[in-house]
């Protein structure tokens, strides 16, 4: 009997446990995240922070007068994920990145003008922090 109720015990307190630690609200970015955009031509740099949760879809256009750019990623998800898709003047996608901690990358070459920037966010948590720079293309990659 004494077994049946440690079992019983240890059951309701598991399955409290796993209700108390999911999280089934889904936030919007608010002013909480504080929410910084840096829109200049051949550089962008996209800010949000304190996500708890966050799903998001953003747009824009970047003015970027060189064929390719510089991508430096210094988010930190620790839950859910964040996805950058980068389309040149003409809509050829040159980019298409799952942001991570301290990675630097580039572009693919393309068009240069008005370039279109999707931003996807998934049930974040943590801080959103990437940039972009407009460079030319024989321009070496920074470490």
């Amino acid at each position: 009997m004494n077994t049946r109720r440690v079992w019983l015990a240890l059951s309701i307190a598991g399955a409290i446990g796993l209700v108390a630690c999911q999280d089934s609200i889904l936030r919007s970015i608010g002013p909480e995240n504080h929410e910084e955009l840096t829109l200049q031509p051949d550089s962008f740099r996209y800010f949000i922070d304190d996500l708890q949760n966050v799903s998001a879809q953003r747009q824009w256009t970047w003015r970027n007068d060189n064929p390719k750019a510089f991508f430096f990623h210094r988010s930190f998800l620790h839950h859910g994920y964040g996805l950058v898709v980068i389309r040149d003047a003409v809509g050829t996608v040159v980019d298409s990145t799952q942001l991570e901690w301290e990675l630097n990358t580039e572009t693919e070459v393309g068009v240069p003008g008005d370039w279109t920037i999707d931003f996807i966010l998934s049930t974040g948590r943590g801080r959103v922090d990437w940039s972009l720079k407009g460079v030319p293309e024989d321009a070496p990659v920074p470490e």
